[in-house]
């Protein structure tokens, strides 16, 4: 099934079993609702299942996303849908969305989370890599440093990444996760 969110193909598969609750699937960054579709095709509940932009079979933002972007994909669907209780599955992004709906609002009965994004604190390693690479791009945009550097810089999610998806990329990332 399709649905239309800011401009935006978002592709989803939903089966009605007649319960009161519906398990949602959320993939992680780079995955697709594939990934979650054995486990939705055995659940006893209802099933949505959907392809986060640009994955799987849903269309490419047109501008920036921030993190309430992709939650509002969730809200959108279980609206249109009509659905009352959702349990969210999810993995990595998926579990950064999950902990976002959560907390703002009150239609989440039960979550399962696997390698959830964001959570934790950054190591000094971590930490002077990210200062090193806003360097570099300051050096960058400026003149002194070439900007094949930067270019080459970053993690393979992001250098693989367009540049509105590297945008949205980076809007998630620094989203910190508020209960």
């Amino acid at each position: 099934m399709r649905m239309l969110y800011k401009d935006t193909n978002i592709d989803y598969d939903y089966v009605d079993k007649g319960t009161e609750v519906t398990n949602v699937y959320l993939h992680g960054w780079g995955g697709n609702r594939n990934i979650f579709k054995w486990l939705a095709d055995e659940s006893e509940l209802n099933t949505l299942n959907i392809d986060l932009p640009p994955f799987g079979d849903s269309g490419e933002p047109k501008t920036a996303w921030g993190l309430d972007d992709y939650v509002g994909i969730v809200l959108s669907l279980v609206d249109l849908l009509g659905l009352g209780k959702i349990n969210l599955i999810a993995h990595s992004f998926g579990g950064r969305m999950s902990l976002r709906l959560a907390s703002k609002q009150n239609i989440v009965n039960k979550m399962v989370l696997t390698d959830i994004a964001g959570i934790g604190t950054r190591s000094l390693w971590s930490l002077l890599n990210i200062f090193h690479y806003k360097c570099m791009k300051f050096l960058a945009r400026i003149g002194l440093l070439d900007d094949w550097f930067v270019g080459k810089s970053g993690s393979e999610d992001y250098a693989s990444l367009d540049d509105i998806m590297k945008k949205t990329f980076t809007n998630i990332i620094q989203t910190c996760i508020i209960f």
